[in-house]
């Protein structure tokens, strides 16, 4: 299958000033989709939120060699404590 690039997205690699976002899915109840860009992105027909959960995120490497990897992925939660009465 021969892939191409768009002249849109040619475009936009030769202004080598691309800024990596992170697209997150959450897959408890319904699932949660998030980003750490600074608005909302759509992709795969999917909204991810721009969020500031992220706190950290530890980095990705590539290799041609099987090997373990562990991803870290640091969010800041606010809980909301619930008082209930019978």
């Amino acid at each position: 299958m021969v892939r191409t690039l768009t002249t849109a997205v040619k475009n936009e690699l030769a202004t080598d000033s691309l800024q990596p976002v992170t697209l997150v899915y959450i897959g408890v109840g319904s699932g949660s989709r998030y980003t750490d860009h600074y608005k909302d992105i759509t992709y795969d027909s999917n909204t991810y939120s721009a969020s500031s959960l992220f706190t950290r995120l530890s980095s990705v490497s590539e290799s041609s060699e099987i090997e373990l990897v562990i991803f870290l992925l640091h969010l800041q939660v606010q809980i909301k404590q619930l008082h209930l009465y019978s």
